[in-house]
């Protein structure tokens, strides 16, 4: 069962949980608009490959206590009163959603719990979706712009100074400003790709968003480099896992030893990746050298010999990543 399929089930099985009334929730909008309007930015390149990956996790771990920066939990959005907008959560599957959704969890151990809408849709006048995502990792709110938007020419403007009374708003695009300022219990995390924007308050989080949003978008590039579809392959997400389904802890196994090769490897060449190719037993091994320099080896299983065996080795000139 693939990701989207995973989501929707997790949908209905909320929407008997919780029923949904469109009409009740349209007028609940409405009631709260006008008692406002009343109220007046690491990849993983490589010094030593398991350095790298010790660095990654330590990285990503730890976090932050929860923000108030959308809506879902039903105490999410206040006013400058500090009054409370309640409201009762409607499972939310969107399909731009369960793609951004399947980038992270493609590149790291993320479970979705449960997804709703969020209020941000509102606060953002240019905004086409917004939802509340609540993971085993925190939680983390998803702002879906234009296709011809550029959600990174937004920044957040915090204010910390009061104690007890945090707030915070937006520069950089139309906003609703009789939503505005919104509060937060502690600091609030952003970070935004081409048309996304992740708003949160856990720093791991955050940490796991952007390594994840930005590796796919580095592998997409090498992978169409080779003129290979991104769509045809399954990433192997963690190498050393032994419960990939359709391949044998061997095949696992053998295939993680020969993308390590510790000679193929240089300092601040980026981690080698592993794709499977959807329904053949084709691995792909790609990878970036510390110059741009792309790197593909392509290896099919002999199931006579029980071996991978090298079909394809590939370099070509890519785009140059700025090392952080």
């Amino acid at each position: 069962m693939d990701l989207e399929q995973k989501l929707r089930k997790l949908a209905k099985h909320e929407q008997y949980a919780v029923p949904y009334d469109p009409a009740q929730m349209n007028r609940m909008r409405i009631t709260i608009h006008k008692r406002l309007q009343s109220n007046r930015k690491p990849f993983p390149f490589v010094v030593a490959p398991i350095i790298v990956v010790v660095l990654i996790v330590v990285f990503l771990s730890g976090s932050l206590e929860h923000f108030r920066a959308g809506v879902g939990t039903g105490k999410n959005i206040e006013g400058e009163d500090n009054r409370v907008i309640e409201y009762t959560p409607a499972p939310v599957i969107s399909e731009r959603l369960a793609k951004t959704i399947n980038v992270m969890t493609s590149y790291y151990d993320i479970e979705i719990k449960k997804t709703a809408p969020s209020q941000l849709a509102d606060v953002f006048l240019r905004a086409d979706e917004a939802y509340e995502v609540e993971t085993n990792k925190g939680k983390l709110q998803v702002v879906i712009f234009p296709e011809n938007f550029d959600a990174e020419q937004i920044e957040l403007d915090e204010d910390l100074t009061t104690s007890g009374n945090i707030t915070y708003t937006f520069t950089g695009t139309e906003l609703k400003e009789e939503l505005l300022p919104l509060r937060a219990k502690g600091p609030t995390y952003v970070y935004t790709k081409s048309n996304l924007l992740f708003a949160m308050n856990n720093s791991s989080m955050l940490g796991i968003i952007r390594y994840s949003i930005d590796l796919h978008e580095v592998h997409s590039d090498i992978l169409t480099s080779f003129g290979l579809n991104r769509d045809e392959y399954d990433i192997y997400r963690q190498i050393g896992k032994k419960d990939m389904d359709g391949w044998s802890e061997k095949q696992l196994k053998d295939i993680a030893i020969i993308a390590l090769r510790p000679h193929e490897l240089e300092k601040g060449d980026l981690m080698p990746a592993i794709f499977f190719k959807k329904g053949e037993p084709i691995a792909s091994i790609i990878y970036q050298k510390a110059n741009g320099v792309n790197k593909l080896r392509q290896y099919r299983w002999d199931q006579a010999t029980e071996a991978w065996i090298l079909e394809q080795n590939k370099s070509i000139q890519g785009k140059k990543r700025k090392r952080e």
